[in-house]
């Protein structure tokens, strides 16, 4: 009886499966019949990525041009804050 019934679990399991597989299916194929150059680029991305093209070399790189990107920002904006208090300070002292 335990096997029939998890027979009959695992089949329904299978159906939702396909049904799920079949639905995300037709939501890719519509994606790139809407969308031809970005599911290119999709595709183009994560054969990339699964043909192994992001070596810890690679990576590493990506990182360093990142964070000196995200650090230049920063000081940028903290130096414009500082600049602003400041100017803001000695033209309020003025002003009085």
């Amino acid at each position: 009886m335990q096997g029939e019934a998890m027979s009959n679990d695992l089949g329904e399991m299978q159906e939702k499966a396909v049904t799920s597989l079949r639905e995300a299916r037709g939501t890719v194929e519509e994606f790139a019949r809407e969308n031809p150059r970005a599911a290119i680029g999709i595709a183009v991305g994560v054969g990339f990525i699964l043909g192994g093209g992001l070596t810890p070399r690679l990576l590493f790189g990506l990182g360093a041009l990142a964070a000196r990107t995200v650090a230049r920002d920063y000081v940028k904006g903290q130096l414009g804050n500082f600049t602003g208090s400041l100017l803001g300070g000695q033209t309020g002292g003025e002003a009085e």
